[in-house]
């Protein structure tokens, strides 16, 4: 099927357009924080006719800006404008003109057309951010049937678990401490060694654990090959993971599952380290902890630390983690998870795959705001121009009336009022999470 997609700029010049409001669009020929000049299809206008307009930036130097325009004469087609102050235009500076309505207007109605969709719409999702927690093994008892659910979710359709185990795992039974990461220059980074059964395309790296105040910083998992013991600094093919945003983690340690995609080729019997890096800077209120075995629980590898300079083993200690391969999913049955609203939502297993193996959970994640001109409007953009029409024209009320070019605006309005808004059905078995 073809993309319907238009950017937040284009959408307000339609608007605009349709209003008979677009007066000019051009690019600054030369500025200065009292005006500019500029050439081309804004020389035809008399000189003059745009004093009191508004003028805005949509792109290049000035970004952002909009003013009045006090002043406006023509020779010999080049264009002066002039205003009160703003930042300089420069020749990258593109510009608007508007006289009904201000750029603030016409942006602040889209936005509230596009808030206006947010219960009615949304875009589908697949998030692989948990592993399923049993405990086997060492010490019982830390198996966990209630899962964080992802707060960018506003339906939640149904849950998968992969279909193979773990190739490699080393269970959070075996918890004995924690162990700080991204707290220190000591802990700059922090690995561990690991190997595979069988050669083939692995696909998901996870750790059990959490965070100490409010991280925000994106993580990583990098796998690197060995070098005396310790990682190498030397990444495989396809061995580094999608980013991880740490604002995601709790106090609480859970799985956290990194994805590798494409998935990485390991063979069997080889030493690698699965590395963690953070993108911020140490910080020692904001860092992150992982579970850790100082029993020596794990034969294939070991626990590294990382000082900025140097790697460095830490003898007998060893993460908890499992490495799972590529491999299909299995749908988990409705009669199996439930959702449970809470201070933090929660997703509820009755029922539990092996330890260390990623679920997935399928669902709908709200629709947001563009954050630029160029973003992209989030819905269908006829919805939301009709949307902002009604709005924009609402608000000027008895101002249609002196304005030749919106003649028949008020008929525009009904037209567009008797359009339903339109709402999407979710798929059966979704269940909606509550605000």
């Amino acid at each position: 099927m073809p993309t319907i997609s238009q950017s937040f700029l284009s959408i307000r010049q339609q608007i605009a357009s349709d209003l008979g409001d677009l007066v000019a669009t051009f690019t600054a020929a030369s500025g200065s924080t009292t005006g500019c000049t500029a050439t081309g299809r804004i020389a035809a206008l008399p000189a003059g006719s745009l004093i009191g307009a508004e003028i805005s930036c949509t792109s290049g130097t000035g970004l952002g800006q909009s003013t009045q325009i006090t002043s406006h004469t023509v020779s010999s087609g080049t264009v002066t404008l002039g205003w009160p102050t703003m930042t300089a235009l420069s020749t990258d500076s593109v510009c608007e003109i508007h006289k009904l309505a201000t750029k603030k207007q016409y942006d602040d109605h889209i936005y509230s057309a596009v808030d206006e969709m947010a219960d009615r719409t949304w875009t589908d999702t697949d998030i692989i951010t948990l592993a399923a927690e049993r405990g086997n093994g060492g010490v019982q008892g830390l198996r966990r049937n209630e899962y964080p659910l992802p707060t960018s979710l506003n339906w939640l359709y149904g849950v998968d678990y992969l279909s193979a185990g773990p190739s490699t795992v080393h269970s959070i039974g075996y918890l004995q401490t924690q162990r700080a990461f991204g707290d220190d220059a000591a802990r700059t980074r922090l690995s561990q060694g690991f190997q595979v059964p069988s050669d083939g395309l692995y696909a998901y790296i996870s750790f059990y654990m959490g965070k100490v105040g409010s991280p925000t910083d994106n993580l990583t998992c990098v796998v690197e090959t060995n070098s005396s013991g310790v990682p190498s600094t030397t990444a495989v093919t396809n061995g580094t993971s999608d980013i991880y945003v740490a604002s995601g983690l709790q106090e609480r340690m859970r799985y956290v599952v990194f994805t590798f995609d494409p998935p990485m080729r390991l063979d069997a019997s080889t030493q690698y380290h699965a590395t963690l890096r953070r993108s911020a800077t140490v910080s020692s209120s904001n860092y992150m902890t992982l579970g850790e075995d100082d029993a020596n629980g794990y034969a294939n590898g070991a626990l590294s630390l990382y000082d900025a300079s140097n790697w460095a083993a830490v003898t007998g200690s060893d993460l908890l983690f499992s490495v799972c391969a590529q491999a299909p999913w299995v749908r988990l049955t409705k009669a199996n998870w439930r959702y449970s609203p809470q201070a933090v939502d929660a997703l509820v297993l009755s029922k539990l795959p092996s330890e260390g193996v990623p679920l997935r959970l399928r669902g709908g994640t709200a629709i947001a705001r563009p954050t630029a001109e160029t973003g992209e409007i989030p819905v269908r953009p006829d919805w939301v121009l009709s949307r902002a029409k009604i709005m924009l024209l609402k608000s000027l009320g008895s101002r249609l009336t002196p304005e030749p070019a919106l003649a028949g605006a008020q008929a525009h309005v009904q037209e567009l009022g008797m359009r339903p808004l339109p709402y999407r059905l979710p798929p059966a078995d979704a269940v909606r999470i509550q605000a």
